[in-house]
């Protein structure tokens, strides 16, 4: 086998045992938030961390980026990489804190905000020296800190939600206890301390950092817009407590996720090493019809278990979630796709397309929840995140021929969208569960023997890597 799918075959391999772990973990830690606590107890603790996940770009100057990006590039020093990131990172996040300080003083905030602070910190700090670790081909070790802040989130919770009822406050310990446990193990076990010199903070890296994350900033925070500003509006017009289900409903679009990161933190390498190579196009398009097949697939595989799945697992207080997860699953197999496009402007170290395009999505997001989130309810927001990440999706493709064409089974394609739009239709009209169980399997049934020879090309391959 060529030597690029072998090698993208084996991260891939690497990370999926880190990633199904993970994913393992936190999706059984679900029945535990969900019967003790609330659906508005969740829906708050949903609204923190989307703060929290818009406010780290801007803290880091997104230097996380950064890290892997020019890590991962043989003509740049990684003691500089890493010296210098986390130079920009602790001035950045110093004069961040300060201005929060002041503006809280004059405005009160709900939570306090030296914990705020803290989390952001803590958590950010993690996120850099774990991509580092990446970068510098520490994959094991990547992984391994991966398995161990979920055990670690888990365990804690269950501690302290569970046995001493702290609730939302037991949430948040848990969460930057975690995250500084890992950070103190990534340091030392491998040995990235030795990475960092203040000699090493480098302003010719600074320089190039500067034009790399600026356009990634603002595209962070429109990502952020085309993620969650659904959760603001559907919070200001439904209430906390509709925010809570439909949290919920996403850590499924989450799992997907979970399983697309095993390949996305294997293909991010191999999408820097192979550009501009003189068959990149093959190469990309081969990657991304496999991708495709499996996402779909997964998807049709997620829409036949739901019943039972949200049965066992989530309590009757959010029971209205199985209306909401197959079109959020859709829409997310859109995102995932364009984030895979998205890594050709890595590559090419064009980030200002990935701003351009991701503007234009957040907009139709913006648009969309807008005119129906006051009419239909919390249901249109997963109607908007399908249709704002197809936009997406459409638009990078368009926009990224220039520099890499990828050629698209699009019989598959289409085929497989309308086999997830039956079972949409069938989840939301047939109250028979036998009846929905048979004509879903049916829907299976229809895809497996139409992309038949290439899943068992694409497992060929994996079983050669």
């Amino acid at each position: 086998m060529d030597k690029k799918y072998k090698s993208l075959g084996k991260n891939s391999l690497i990370f999926t045992v880190g990633n199904i772990s993970s994913a393992a973990i936190s999706f059984l830690m679900l029945p535990l938030f969900t019967h003790l606590l609330s659906t508005e107890e969740y829906g708050l603790i949903d609204f923190i961390n989307i703060t929290i996940t818009l406010l780290i770009p801007l803290i880091s100057f997104n230097i996380v980026e950064a890290i892997i990006r020019f890590g991962l590039d043989s003509n740049y020093d990684n003691k500089r990489v890493f010296s210098t990131s986390i130079g920009v990172f602790v001035i950045v996040f110093l004069l961040s804190s300060i201005i929060a300080i002041g503006i809280n003083s004059i405005f009160t905030f709900k939570f306090d905000i030296k914990v705020i602070i803290g989390i952001l910190f803590f958590v950010t700090l993690y996120r850099i020296i774990h991509e580092f670790s990446r970068a510098i081909n520490k994959i094991k070790l990547y992984v391994f800190a991966d398995v161990l802040y979920s055990i670690f989130f888990a365990s804690f919770n269950i501690i302290l939600i569970a046995y001493f009822h702290f609730g939302i406050e037991g949430y948040f310990i848990s969460y930057i206890s975690a995250h500084l446990l890992c950070t103190i193990i990534l340091l030392f076990f491998g040995r990235i301390y030795k990475y960092f010199s203040i000699s090493c903070i480098d302003i010719k890296y600074l320089k190039e950092f500067n034009r790399f994350c600026l356009p990634l900033i603002p595209n962070s925070v429109t990502w952020w817009a085309t993620n969650v500003s659904d959760r603001y509006l559907i919070t200001y017009f439904s209430g906390l407590s509709s925010l809570g289900i439909y949290s919920v409903a996403n850590k499924f679009p989450q799992l997907l996720s979970n399983f697309y990161n095993i390949f996305a933190k294997a293909w991010q390498i191999s999408s820097v090493q192979e550009f501009n190579k003189k068959d990149t196009d093959i190469f990309y398009s081969t990657v991304f019809n496999s991708l495709t097949r499996f996402i779909f697939l997964i998807i049709i595989l997620i829409n036949l278990f739901i019943n039972t799945i949200v049965h066992f697992f989530i309590g009757n207080e959010y029971k209205e979630v199985i209306y909401f997860i197959p079109i959020l699953l859709l829409g997310f197999s859109f995102y995932i796709f364009s984030n895979f496009l998205g890594t050709i402007y890595t590559a090419s170290k064009t980030t200002n397309g990935a701003l351009k395009t991701t503007l234009v999505s957040a907009l139709v997001n913006l648009i969309a929840n807008l005119i129906m989130i006051p009419i239909y309810g919390p249901i249109a927001a997963a109607i908007s995140t399908l249709l704002s990440y197809f936009v997406l999706f459409f638009y990078r493709y368009i926009d990224t021929k220039k520099m890499i064409y990828i050629s698209i089974d699009t019989k598959s394609f289409i085929l497989s969208i309308l086999l997830i739009f039956v079972q949409i239709y069938l989840i939301n009209n047939i109250d028979n569960i036998i009846y929905l169980l048979i004509l879903n399997v049916l829907v299976l049934g229809i895809y497996t023997f139409e992309n038949l020879k290439e899943i068992s090309l694409i497992y060929k391959k994996i079983k050669r890597a």
